[in-house]
């Protein structure tokens, strides 16, 4: 009931990640970034009513018939705070669930997830969730290849 706060977990990552490169030299870092819809927020859904409209790019009505807005909030992009963590040599791979619910929303959370990652490569859509353990071994696959 409270959203996605995509932004605010990286921003709470990167301090632990820093930390543990200090700890750690000379060891490379992956982060596994795992999503299952769009950034959203409690404000930006309450104020979708009287703003923008369920019409809008970023807002469309809640599925299921629940009364109000379910919105896409640009103020938790976390393409700033990934983009640190890459530059601090952090590789990120990023997995994106795209629910039905979210279908209006597809190309921008495809989009957000895709810039997050490392690489386009370090992207991956998995519409089904078996499909995780898969994902993951090639995650796996990639990392330790460049470990060897």
């Amino acid at each position: 009931e409270g959203g996605t706060y995509t932004k605010n977990a990286f921003i709470a990552e990167k301090p632990l990640l820093d930390a543990a490169r200090s700890k750690f030299p000379g060891h490379k870092f992956n982060l596994v970034f795992i999503s299952d819809g769009i950034p959203e927020t409690q404000e930006a859904n309450q104020v979708c009513d009287g703003g923008s409209g369920p019409d809008s790019r970023y807002c469309t009505v809640k599925p299921n018939n629940q009364p109000g807005c379910r919105c896409f909030d640009p103020s938790q992009d976390p393409n700033s705070i990934a983009t640190e963590i890459k530059n601090s040599g952090v590789r990120i791979f990023s997995i994106g669930y795209i629910h039905d619910e979210d279908t209006k929303f597809q190309d921008d959370l495809t989009t957000l997830m895709t810039n997050v990652a490392s690489s386009p490569d370090d992207f991956y859509q998995a519409p089904i969730s078996n499909q995780i353990t898969n994902i993951l071994q090639q995650i796996s696959t990639k990392i330790c290849k460049e470990e060897s």
